[in-house]
């Protein structure tokens, strides 16, 4: 499960760089010898605010999986129900990138 966690992890970082380089720089709340690369930046469009906030949840998701797994007394593979349910959540948020070189057919839900 390491290799999709680490999987997930990569294409979420992906998508962010993609929602960041489509926001907009804040004219006029930047010191003038910084780049325009430097500015503030606000989403420009409505689509890439959501994005970014698609990634967020999808972290969160992740780290929960994450730390509920390295429990202890948390999750037991093959022998907890809710361990099985969310390993198929991890595999549904996988699927979108299934056309993605380093996707393994394996996680198909």
């Amino acid at each position: 499960m390491t290799e999709l966690l680490d999987f997930l992890q990569a294409r979420l970082a992906e998508d962010e760089r993609a929602a960041q380089q489509q926001m907009v720089p804040i004219p006029g709340s930047r010191e003038s010898d910084e780049p325009p690369s430097e500015w503030p930046r606000s989403p420009g469009r409505a689509p890439d605010r959501r994005m970014l906030l698609d990634v967020d949840a999808k972290r969160r998701i992740i780290e929960l999986y994450a730390e509920a797994a390295a429990e202890e007394h948390g999750l037991h593979p093959e022998a907890d129900p809710c361990r099985e349910v969310l390993d198929i959540v991890m595999h549904l948020l996988a699927l979108p990138y299934a056309d993605h070189p380093d996707y393994d057919r394996s996680w198909n839900p």
